[in-house]
């Protein structure tokens, strides 16, 4: 995901959803962000330089697992869902699916997330 696009969906998401984000820059800064922050919930793309999103799952889900993890990716295929899936991924998004669909299912789980914390 370029530069742009990974700032307007953190706008997106820190709009619709009241929740604060952090971007990384690759899959190598989203391991250290999500241990440093200790995020309520993650985004990761499927193609990441340095560590793809799948990798970094598996690395996250070690030290966090219970974070729900979010996988946007350009390829829907079969075989990718899986390997999500097994790697502890929590929904795998198509990056040609409705962005306003992915961040409502982002807002539901950061309620019930702040409920079950309450």
């Amino acid at each position: 995901m370029c530069s742009s696009d990974l700032t307007a969906l953190r706008r997106l998401i820190e709009t619709t959803c009241d929740a604060t984000c952090v971007e990384a820059v690759n899959g190598v800064d989203a391991i250290a962000k999500a241990a440093e922050f200790e995020p309520d919930i993650v985004v990761l793309d499927f193609s990441m330089p340095e560590m793809d999103g799948l990798e970094a799952a598996r690395l996250i889900k070690s030290t966090r697992p219970n974070v729900p993890i979010f996988l946007l990716s350009s390829y829907h295929e079969p075989e990718v869902e899986a390997a999500a899936y097994d790697a502890g991924i929590t929904r795998v998004f198509s990056k040609a699916e409705n962005l306003k669909n992915f961040v409502a299912l982002l807002n539901e789980i950061l309620v019930m997330t702040r409920e079950s914390a309450n």
